[in-house]
This record gives structure tokens, sequence and C-alpha cells, in this order.
């Protein structure tokens, strides 16, 4: 499983277009030092995590359906027991925008910039020796990874993050998915694709996305769950109205086409609505997705505000809107993992003086949800 995530992205509302045209649809307090906490739900009650002022979650990431990570301004926290318990193991000031496990032991955090690292599940770190910034990072293996720096060049390395050396590549990078340590497809600007069976030695042009000039500005996530499937999420990276013009693009034959699967319309952009393009429109979270076409993805309601999670099981010809979570949001930031078409995870983070900051589970594809963790 992998997942396609817009980082930083805040969510305020969703409304969900049905009928022929759509188908469903910080810092810590001193006191609170690394492996010092830990914090249990026991009896369906969700376990307190006082902070004294709000730390919202902005990423989750998982390597099994016990073993996993939560992060987001000044903190990091893991488990090795499936949420059961949850423990600080990672307190400073920065906003840690992505965790990523290469295999149960070894897992990256990107903390403003700047990349740490864990070989033993997430319980203690160590900040990277390089000094490069980056925006976002893929790591296939323990010690191979790649990354994108805040200027849209392709890093990698070879010794989990110790050093990184620059690849060329035909076009400035906004995005990339490794699937091992040769194999990888990278999105770049005027919406061009390229691919790479070499490690990044070099790379082979599949064509472009075409969108308009506006859409070059915004987020773009792209993951492959297989050699010839994948998917890519473009966003203006910006809203207005309740809304934010986005695109989930698919692929079946390895990036050389792609199909939008999902659309928001609408917004200060006013951007082309596609007809017979199932729509969600809002403001969009992430995607959790699968090699047999199954698919999460994750929208905030508006008037409530809530969230919501819908799915697909046909690489996104159809979706269906599962339940609310339950959680009641305001100005969030959203994250999402599966491990299975069954069990996943949900992470909030609120605004500044707003106790938001939330961990939700669910064992049933996203039909219920419980709260694991709430911060105040």
């Amino acid at each position: 499983m992998k997942r396609v995530r817009l980082i930083g992205t805040m969510l305020w509302a969703c409304a969900l277009a049905f009928g022929s045209v759509a188908e469903p649809l910080r810092g810590a307090r001193a006191s609170i030092a690394a492996d010092s906490r830990s914090l249990a739900a026991s009896s369906g009650v969700a376990a307190d995590l006082q902070l004294g002022t709000a730390s919202g979650l902005d990423t989750v990431s998982f390597a099994t359906n016990t073993i996993g990570c939560a992060g987001g301004h000044g903190l990091i926290l893991c488990t090795g027991n499936g949420g059961k318990r949850w423990r600080a193991t990672w307190t400073a000031p920065g906003l840690v925008s992505q965790l990523q496990f290469s295999d149960a032991q070894h897992v990256w955090a990107l903390r403003s910039d700047r990349l740490l690292n864990s070989n033993d599940g997430g319980m203690h770190w160590q900040r990277s020796q390089d000094t490069v910034r980056l925006s976002s990072i893929d790591f296939p293996s323990a010690q191979v990874g790649w990354g994108v720096t805040t200027k849209g060049r392709l890093v990698t390395t070879t010794d989990a993050g110790d050093s990184f050396t620059a690849e060329h590549t035909p076009f400035t990078v906004r995005a990339v998915s490794f699937l091992d340590s040769l194999h990888g497809w990278a999105y770049g600007t005027n919406g061009h694709i390229a691919s790479t069976d070499d490690a990044g030695r070099t790379w082979h042009t599949q064509g472009a996305i075409r969108v308009g000039a506006s859409w070059a500005l915004g987020d773009a996530q792209l993951t492959f769950v297989t050699a010839t499937r994948g998917w890519l999420l473009l966003a203006l990276g910006q809203g207005c109205m309740s809304k934010m013009p986005y695109r989930l693009y698919y692929t079946a034959d390895g990036g050389v086409h792609w199909h939008v699967r999902l659309q928001g319309p609408g917004g200060c952009a006013g951007t082309r609505y596609l007809p017979g393009t199932p729509a969600v429109s809002g403001y969009p979270g992430n995607l959790s997705a699968f090699p047999s076409g199954r698919a999460f993805f994750s929208v905030v309601a508006p008037a409530q505000p809530m969230l919501y999670v819908v799915s697909t099981h046909d690489a996104g010809h159809h979706w269906t809107q599962g339940a609310p979570t339950g959680q009641k949001v305001l100005g969030v930031t959203l994250a999402m993992a599966f491990v299975s078409p069954t069990e996943g995870w949900l992470v909030t983070g609120g605004e500044a003086g707003r106790s938001m900051g939330r961990i939700i589970h669910t064992t049933d594809g996203g039909r219920t949800w419980r709260t694991q963790v709430l911060i105040h």
C-alpha cells in the first residue's frame, strides 16, 4: 500500500456531488520528553495528551497493522500495538510534515525541511548529517531514498539520508514515487511525466498531463502501487468559497496515459468541470491506494464540518461515500494511512490555540471510526 498526501493543505469544507454527475460521492511542554510518556486507550475511551498548547497532527504512516507513527507540530507519536498505546518519541520545535516507513524498523520524518530517521520503528530518532532542504521524501528501502528539494531538484541517498547527491532530470520536479531501488517516476513542470529503471541515472519522458497554467503552481502528489498502476493528485494549493479545485488521475500503463478519476471543481480559479467524472467538491485530504484498485480518499464536509472517507474498489471508476468519522473539525490539516482494505488511521491537526489534534482508527473500511488519542 502507498498513499498520496497533500502536505500542509488547510482543510475547511467539502460538498459532495451526487446523481449522474458524481457517484458517492506547538511545541510541547518541557515536562514531556522523548520516551517519557505513553498513551493508552482502554474500554473504548480515547487517551488524552496534555501539552498545554495545541499540537496538531499533520501526517501518519504505518508499516504494519501494529507499527506506526503520527507527527505534526513539534511532536512524533509512535505505537507498536496498533494504537492501543501511543508514545511521544520526539518533541522539539518544528513541523513534521511527512512520515514514511520502508519496513517495520526503518522510518523517516521530514521536519521543517530537514530529515530525521529511526531504525527501531520510531522509538528513537537521529538527524540526517546532510543539510539539504527537502519538500518531500520517498524511501523504498532502508538505505536508498529520494527527495525533492524546496527548489524542485531531485536528490538521492544510498546511506539512509546521511548524504544526498543531485540527479539530472528533464524538468523541475514537483513529485516523485519509487517502487524499489531502481524503478521510479517523477512529475514536473508543465505536467511532464518521466520514468527510470536504473535508480535515476537516466530518465525517459513519457508525455505530459495537459493542465492550465494555474495548475502548474499548485500541489502535486504521485504514488505508484505496481509497475503499471499509479495515482497523481493535483491541487491548486489554495481555495476559496469552501472549495479547492483538484484532480485525481490514474494510470494503468506505467504512466503513459492518465485518466481523471475524481475532480473537485469550483473555487475562485473557476476550473473547468469535466462531465461524466465523479466529483467531490471541497478541500482534498489524501489517498491510500492498493494494487487491487482499492483506494480511500479523505474529504471534509462543509456545514458540520465533518470528516468523511470515500472509497473505490475499481481504481476510481466508482466511488462510495463512507459514514462520517464523527470528528468535527475547524481549519485542520488531514492525513490518512490504510494498511489493508479494512484497517486504517486518520489524523487531524488544529489551529493555534485549539485542542483539535486526534488519531482515529477504523477496522471496517471506514464504516465506523474510534478516537485513539485526543491532544489538548
